[in-house]
């Protein structure tokens, strides 16, 4: 009797593993409930469904019992179709514009690191063990994400303002347009270039109002040279440099050109060492992938 349980109790346990991560089924709202309750952190597919990575990663890489395994153990995993999810606003607030891209979140909603395009089940794993162990999340800095933010002042915000180079929570444009409502014209005016930085981040009102008050021909006078080198416009550099990188033709190509991308990726500040040498793995592999599928529309 006890043999005949345990081996049922095995062939279950070997069934449930093969069904690969398990997402979270709910809302943003209770994935932040439940990461807190549980102590862990959060895994976050956000996908479309006319995309054929997406689908691949469905197909292999989330079904991967090792990397289930570890997600399973320390994260909370959740989906979001980027056009139909109720959560779907997160897509935006991350300034995120093709797929798959994952995202690893500490327990409070923070933004660690995200993923972009197909990932072997090794490489996301990889991926996955750095958000989980390198980022010592600064333990004041959750102090104010967890307060109200009207029990906030100007100079809390100015002070959060600072931070968010590093942070990002999908909050924040409630924090930025809260600053920007009480910062003088004078103090808006010295900090344009701040606010651009953060563009992916506003609010569609802030949005507005930076497009309508600073694209115009006054860009094109040396001042102009700050605005460019300020974050967002370095990243947009950077995602242009990535779509020539997988345009190229062969693979010889492909390595010259993602070697350049990353040198300004470096340069400017957008990956450190460590995240160059898992982001150079990962493209690699989803260049290879596409060339592979390329025929079927992926």
């Amino acid at each position: 009797m006890y043999r005949f349980f345990f081996i049922a109790l095995c062939f279950l346990s070997i069934h449930l593993n093969g069904q690969g991560i398990h997402f979270f089924e709910g809302t943003w709202e209770e994935v932040l409930a439940t990461a807190k309750e549980e102590k862990k952190e959060i895994f976050v597919d956000i996908y479309t469904t006319w995309c054929g990575p997406c689908k691949q990663l469905d197909k292999s890489t989330f079904k991967d019992a090792n990397l289930a395994a570890y997600i399973n153990e320390h994260f909370i995993a959740f989906k979001i179709d980027a056009e139909h999810s109720p959560d779907r606003g997160l897509a935006y607030a991350f300034g995120i514009g093709g797929y798959p891209v994952m995202i690893f979140f500490d327990e409070y909603g923070i933004q660690k690191i995200q993923a972009r395009g197909f990932k072997k089940p090794q490489a996301l794993l990889g991926i996955a063990k750095f958000a989980k162990n390198e980022l010592d999340t600064d333990s004041v800095l959750l102090q104010y994400f967890k307060k109200d933010i009207a029990d906030i002042d100007k100079e809390e915000l100015l002070w959060l303002f600072d931070r968010f180079d590093e942070f990002h929570i999908p909050q924040k444009s409630m924090y930025l347009a809260k600053l920007h409502n009480l910062l003088t014209d004078e103090e808006k005016e010295d900090m344009k270039y701040r606010y651009l930085a953060q563009y992916p981040f506003l609010s569609e009102g802030l949005k507005s109002y930076y497009i309508e008050k600073y694209t115009n021909p006054s860009l094109y006078n040396p001042d102009r040279d700050a605005l460019i080198a300020m974050r967002y416009n370095v990243g947009r550099q950077v995602e242009s440099e990535y779509v020539l990188a997988f345009s190229a033709k062969d693979m010889e190509a492909f390595k010259r050109a993602l070697t350049r991308r990353m040198d300004y990726a470096v340069k400017t500040g957008q990956v450190d060492a460590d995240e160059r040498y898992i982001l150079e793995e990962g493209y690699l592999d989803e260049y290879i992938f596409k060339q592979e599928n390329r025929d079927k529309g992926y």
